[in-house]
């Protein structure tokens, strides 16, 4: 991993002579590539600017033969997601270097139900009845009345298990619908 670039390598050379006595000789290694650790953190930043700011970062530090770590810590603002994040231009911001591995420690932020009860002004239950009507108009283009209305239930059912991964759960209810 990244954070044992900056221990320091060594073996023991152990020789013992003839009456039994061992020698130790610490034998110092120097690795052949230099590691440069870039530890920052981003909490509230969007995915753009964080990728821009990290991308320069790693021009500032860019060395020949290096191996550049841009660790990217904090957490991220609701509704941004690490996939937003552009790696490969962080990469490509590393011309000298021999590689610029970048390491996402970022969090995503989810909507509390607080705000979202905010948000429509009332209680979930009301927000089910919100999305069973949008599934109900959506799949009412493709189906007949009483199919659209069955897949649309089946679609809010499946909100909750798949919202708490489990899988079993989905299952189970696919394979009745089915």
């Amino acid at each position: 991993s990244y954070d044992e670039a900056k221990t320091e390598k060594s073996f023991y050379h152990v020789q013992v002579n003839k009456n039994g006595k061992p020698k130790l000789e610490r034998i110092q290694l120097e690795t052949p590539r230099k590691f440069v650790i870039l530890e920052q953190t981003y909490t509230g930043l969007t995915p753009s600017k964080i990728t821009a700011e990290v991308a320069q970062l790693v021009e500032e530090n860019d060395e020949p033969e290096a191996i550049i770590v841009p660790v990217i810590k904090g957490v991220l603002p609701a509704e941004a997601t690490r996939g937003e994040i552009d790696l490969a231009k962080i990469r490509n911001a590393g011309n000298k270097s021999l590689l610029v591995h970048p390491v996402l420690r970022l969090r995503e932020t989810e909507i509390s139900e607080d705000i979202i009860r905010s948000i429509f002004g009332s209680d979930m239950k009301d927000i089910t009845t919100k999305a069973f009507e949008y599934f109900f108009e959506i799949f009412s283009e493709s189906y007949n009345r009483t199919e659209s209305e069955k897949i649309a239930r089946l679609a809010v059912d499946l909100i909750s298990p798949l919202k708490e991964k489990r899988e079993l759960k989905v299952k189970e209810k696919l394979e009745e619908f089915l």
